[in-house]
């Protein structure tokens, strides 16, 4: 969590504080006025450094948004749930609200706030970034960087519905769930290589591709190949590699480190605030969730996109993916990226790797459309899911005679 200034002492203040956590600000709602060395405050939002916020936008964890906006003509404050393709209007005088006015933002947790959860963020150290002189008896010279571990703002990946197009994110709960990777604390890796280029953890005496041993002066470790330092952050709800790549990185001040999200690096420019990287990313590699299984698709690295999906049918109507042009295909399917997903026209189902979830997904005209803002499927242990609303899922039991699935 961000250090907090300029806030009330919620103890005497006797005011009831709600906490949300975004990428990039951390904000508190007061729900009365307050007064801090003499100066008093309004209700309202508030971020880490007491600046109010009039008009804010906060796309929650499970795909809604909470929309706060003051009218510009009678002064009065809304805040309301807000679908997008929908107008808001004043709630009083029933004017138009200009969205744009208001400042977005990502939330990733909330919940109740006692003034108790304020803590120094935690610094993870990496030797030949920063230099930091310590005055103290016989000062000595210490080459760090500082950052973040608690981090809440790791880039979400945003995805687009076949039908319109409109953006949406991608569900934040799924039927069953991937366990966080289980990385040894210090000592030494093993890293095997993928026919992608990426890496995954041995764990057993396979023969490894990269042998790579933790820094400690750095508290990570460090690829000499590369010059690449990195991390496993389990700080982070969900936790996920970091990178620091030499000459890239080091750019960015005190920040710089790096993640791979579904086909795209992204850097951290500011605390908390990260950008996608478009220089290039060649030297860059990074650790999936699991090895390649026989078709070359893992749990954690997507097909790429503007490709042609080639799927073989199994005898029990199921369909395994064939990798590069080897063997004859039973169905040919495009990549549309006007959805970003590939489209097959005979069963009119659009359908695409969540890099996230780890799994396929699928959208089925005529069914998943019923569901407004939600409405992608999938299978799991025998069993079609739905997506009932964004981020909650539902068991599906009436096929109507469409459906397919591409088994592992």
């Amino acid at each position: 969590m961000r250090p907090r200034h300029n806030q009330p002492n919620l103890g005497s203040a006797l005011l009831t504080a709600m906490l949300f956590r975004g990428m990039n600000h951390d904000y508190v709602y007061y729900d009365k006025p307050y007064e801090v060395d003499g100066k008093t405050f309004q209700p309202g939002y508030y971020d880490e450094n007491g600046t109010r916020y009039d008009n804010l936008m906060m796309k929650n964890a499970d795909g809604s948004n909470t929309l706060i906006l003051t009218c510009e003509y009678c002064g009065t404050t809304t805040k309301l749930d807000w679908k997008e393709g929908d107008a808001p209007h004043c709630s009083k005088c029933g004017a138009p609200l200009d969205i744009e006015k208001a400042q977005k933002d990502n939330i990733s947790s909330s919940g109740s706030y006692n003034g108790e959860t304020t803590t120094e963020p935690k610094t993870k150290k990496k030797s030949s970034c920063l230099k930091w002189v310590l005055c103290a008896l016989g000062a000595i010279l210490f080459l760090s960087l500082s950052r973040s571990c608690g981090k809440t703002g790791s880039p979400q990946m945003v995805s687009f519905r076949p039908t319109n197009t409109v953006q949406m994110f991608l569900p934040t709960a799924r039927p069953t769930s991937a366990p966080a990777v289980s990385v040894p604390a210090g000592g030494t890796i093993r890293l095997g290589q993928n026919a992608d280029g990426s890496y995954y953890l041995i764990t057993d005496g396979s023969t490894a591709d990269k042998i790579l041993r933790w820094d400690a002066n750095s508290n990570s470790f460090y690829d000499p190949e590369t010059d690449t330092y990195f991390w496993y952050n389990t700080d982070l709800e969900n936790p996920v590699w970091q990178y620091w790549v030499e000459g890239v990185s080091s750019d960015y001040g005190d920040y710089g480190w790096m993640e791979y999200n579904n086909g795209k690096w992204y850097v951290e420019v500011s605390d908390g605030n990260w950008r996608e990287y478009t220089g290039n990313p060649s030297g860059f590699w990074y650790i999936t969730d699991k090895k390649s299984d026989s078709t070359g698709l893992s749990s954690s690295s997507a097909l790429p996109a503007d490709s042609t999906l080639r799927l073989k049918r199994n005898a029990d109507g199921t369909y395994i993916v064939l990798e590069g042009n080897r063997g004859r295909a039973d169905k040919v399917i495009p990549y549309d990226p006007e959805t970003e997903s590939y489209y097959d026209k005979e069963t009119d189902t659009y359908i695409w790797y969540n890099n996230d979830a780890a799994q396929w997904q699928y959208w089925v005209e005529g069914l998943s459309s019923e569901y407004g803002d939600a409405g992608w499927m999938e299978y799991n242990d025998g069993q079609w899911y739905i997506e009932t609303k964004p981020g909650s899922w539902a068991k599906y039991t009436d096929d109507n005679g469409t459906l397919w699935y591409i088994a592992e």
